[in-house]
């Protein structure tokens, strides 16, 4: 069982002061209101503590000294425990989002810390906390000046753990896009998805506004399909670029994940340098996958090939709804948002993990045909691999499990092999 630690600064709902709306935009946030007590609490703002065991958020907000605009900001300042062990926000309650589908997104303006960490809003659907029932986006703290961050309506990832026992959180695909008229909370901080990321950061939020005119995020006209890139370069004996997104069975690989091993053979076999950036995180979902693709993709933002390895932790929400089909929806969503980042640049193979249980209950059993099915929808390529170690005698399995869904490194050099077999058998043909 999850505990919840709430730390509530201040409760008082006051009115906001009046502000000036914009042609095709309307003010939500310009903190101009703060308690006549102290300066250090913007009228109706709190901060949730989202810690599992109840550890300490260390994260303090004040009213910044520079404001964008106006007479005041929130200044946000976090020193968070190793490997952020207690995400938290600073949020306020809103109370008439019943028109917010008249728009298309929401703005702000922000002041980083100059840090390569990445911030968090969540728009909160839920009645006690903003990852209940929640939707996430990210954007960079990298600028020390003043600066707008757009986001739109789809720019949001549905968040909440896949294994709540919350009667209300549904993971299924109707969920997976953000219904902003259904919104009752907003808030800044950070989410369980950095929680690897150890590093203190601060930011200035001002002039929180909803948006109209907002220009449309469009697929490209045209994108790679199959291998046909990845083929192309490899038998040219040109360099090739991997991006490799997942959970802790590929993180768990650090620099020696599959991608690694995967790199060695096809270099030892077409002359190509391969250069692999293994950017997944342990308790990573594909909703957290495409929540941190801002992130990811500044760490590659040109990748020739992209591995998407998700499901393990997926799993854990059959018991909250999720379906073949929303696996299915979920992966599908991951691979528009890469094509959408790089132009439709890369290639993209979806492998389909391993079991968490070597039995019929095994729950990634349950949805790894979803993987599947959205691989054939977007015209990815898929690396089956679910079966092979699902059938291997439990000997043999030793070798490779370090304790299900975890693999050994020699687990991860026979992901590697499975994975280039199944290149080669492509592109021989």
């Amino acid at each position: 069982m999850l505990k919840r630690v709430f730390l509530v600064l201040i409760v008082s709902l006051a009115p906001l002061s009046p502000a000036v709306s914009e042609e095709g935009s309307h003010p939500i946030e310009p903190f101009e209101i703060w308690k006549p007590v102290t300066h250090y609490v913007p009228d109706g703002w709190r901060i949730v503590n989202l810690s599992k065991r109840g550890g300490s958020l260390r994260m303090t907000v004040s009213r910044s000294e520079g404001p964008h605009a106006g007479k005041g900001a929130l200044r946000i300042v976090s020193k968070n425990p190793d490997r952020f062990k207690a995400p938290g926000f600073s949020v306020r309650n809103i109370h008439s989002a019943g028109n917010w589908n008249q728009y298309a997104g929401i703005s702000f303006w922000v002041k980083g810390d100059g840090s390569k960490y990445y911030a968090s809003i969540v728009l909160g659907t839920g009645k006690e906390q903003p990852m209940d029932n929640g939707y996430e986006a990210i954007f960079p703290l990298s600028e020390t000046t003043w600066h707008k961050v757009t986001l739109r309506w789809e720019d949001f990832v549905q968040n909440p753990l896949p294994w709540s026992k919350k009667k209300d959180i549904r993971i299924t695909a109707e969920r997976l896009r953000l219904d902003p008229t259904k919104v009752t909370q907003i808030g800044f901080g950070h989410g369980r998805y950095f929680w690897s990321y150890n590093a203190p950061y601060s930011m200035e939020i001002d002039e929180v506004r909803i948006e109209k005119n907002l220009s449309a995020r469009k697929m490209p006209a045209k994108f790679t399909t199959g291998l046909a890139r990845t083929a192309g370069l490899l038998k040219a004996g040109k360099p090739l670029k991997i991006l490799a997104l997942g959970d802790s069975i590929t993180w768990r690989g650090r620099k020696k994940s599959y991608a690694y091993y995967l790199g060695l053979k096809l270099k030892e076999k077409f002359k190509s340098d391969v250069t692999d950036c293994n950017r997944a995180i342990a308790g990573y979902t594909a909703r957290g996958g495409a929540i941190s693709l801002p992130r990811d993709i500044r760490a590659m933002p040109d990748p020739d090939l992209v591995f998407i390895f998700f499901g393990a932790n997926d799993a854990k929400a059959i018991g909250n709804g999720l379906t073949e089909a929303g696996f299915a929806a979920h992966i599908g969503d991951l691979i528009d948002r890469v094509r959408i980042a790089t132009g439709g640049r890369p290639d993209f193979m979806v492998i389909t993990g391993v079991p968490r249980m070597f039995n019929s209950s095994d729950p990634v059993g349950k949805i790894v045909k979803g993987a599947i099915q959205a691989a054939r929808d977007k015209q990815a390529t898929v690396c089956d691999t679910y079966p092979v170690f699902l059938q291997m005698p439990k000997e043999e399995r030793k070798k490779y499990i370090s304790g299900a869904p975890h693999i050994s490194d020699g687990g991860q050099q026979k992901m590697a092999d499975l994975v280039f077999d199944r290149i080669c058998a492509l592109i021989d043909q």
